[in-house]
């Protein structure tokens, strides 16, 4: 079955002028600098799809923001939905974009939780590690990657579980098999009794 992750992470690093040193870093040891903590991660609530992963990860920034002691918060996303949820949010527009039926409980922890002092911005989606030095974002480029690193250890860790599960789910659905065809041969052998016995009278 298809399983979605999300995570988030804060930027807790120096100031920016010695962030092309730590890019530089990124490109030549294919690490996450230090300077993106994972404040938060997980698996997707409920139904598993990319936009419900996607607002999963905003709202939990927006619950860390609220208890936080932060007067602001800039959340860099590079969900389209995302954004135009907030967009939605922001122009108190009565109806949500996309599959707002399915992500309602989402939706309504989105509204709960959004505020005034919360701005999103959007940022490119899967850009190349060597192309980061070449965008106007690459800061935040780089914060995109170490959330979607941190997002598909959330789902790694929940593998062997996983595994575990879909292990126990087999091996009973072999045994309701083996017992169904025990049946089914118990009710052919009686029926043919049956007839055996109607040709004998």
């Amino acid at each position: 079955a298809r399983r979605a992750a999300w995570a988030v992470v804060q930027d807790v690093g120096p100031a920016p002028h010695t962030h092309a040193d730590l890019l530089q870093h990124w490109l030549c040891h294919k690490l996450v600098p230090t300077a993106y903590h994972v404040v938060s991660q997980g698996l997707t609530p409920g139904l598993q799809t990319i936009s419900r992963a996607e607002l999963a990860a905003a709202v939990q920034s927006l619950r860390i923001f609220q208890a936080s002691r932060f007067a602001t918060l800039t959340v860099y996303t590079d969900s389209a939905y995302v954004m135009r949820v907030w967009e939605t949010w922001k122009a108190g527009t009565p109806t949500w974009p996309g599959p707002a039926h399915q992500n309602s409980d989402l939706l309504q922890l989105f509204k709960e939780h959004c505020s005034a002092s919360v701005t999103f911005v959007k940022v490119k989606a899967h850009v190349a590690t060597e192309d980061f030095m070449n965008t106007d974002h690459a800061w935040q480029c780089l914060g995109n990657a170490a959330a979607d690193t941190a997002a598909k250890q959330a789902l790694a860790s929940d593998l062997p579980t996983l595994k575990e599960l879909s292990s126990h789910v087999e091996a009973r659905l072999q045994e309701e098999t083996e017992m169904l065809h025990e049946y089914l041969s118990f009710l052919l052998d009686l029926e043919r009794a049956d007839v055996v016995k109607g040709c004998s009278s």
